[in-house]
């Protein structure tokens, strides 16, 4: 998502996000979208905070996403999961944010990806022509050669 979409998400500032994001050491990282747009995502965010505890803010985001994503209390990072029918109150539905950053996140990394497909068809558009030019060199030279052995042929027959 945005970086501004995020930090409304992570109740923290636009700046804030920018800021870590232009940090020299471990930066707040990233996901370049096809039109060079930077976009961020919630698993980024929350790998940086967790790398960077004794910045500003960086807690408040991991409190945040707890709350976002139901994390229990001192395992930040960690996903909820319950199995079996004795633990159902721990077990909770999916909420609409999370499924809108899910989404959004999804969004983003299938744009990466078709760009990569595109990258990789270009590549695969320029190996095609150059084997056809290599065919057709392939091809003059060797009638060039058919010709070279005619005349010497028809030399020393002469």
């Amino acid at each position: 998502m945005s970086r501004a979409a995020l930090a409304k998400e992570a109740g923290v500032s636009a700046a804030t996000l920018k800021s870590w994001s232009d940090r020299e050491t471990a930066p707040l990282k990233g996901v370049e979208a096809p039109g060079g747009r930077l976009l961020y995502t919630w698993s980024h965010l929350r790998d940086f905070c967790m790398g960077n505890p004794n910045l500003t803010a960086t807690r408040q985001v991991l409190q945040r996403y707890r709350e976002l994503f139901f994390d229990p209390p001192g395992h930040p990072g960690q996903p909820v999961t319950t199995v079996g029918a004795d633990l159902p109150t721990r077990s909770r539905p999916t909420s609409t944010r999370t499924a809108l950053s899910d989404s959004a996140t999804l969004r983003s990394a299938l744009a990466d990806l078709k760009t990569q497909v595109q990258e990789h068809q270009s590549v695969v558009a320029a190996a095609t022509q150059l084997a056809l030019d290599a065919d057709r060199a392939q091809t003059a030279l060797l009638t060039r050669v058919e010709h070279l052995e005619l005349a010497v042929a028809s030399a020393t027959e002469s």
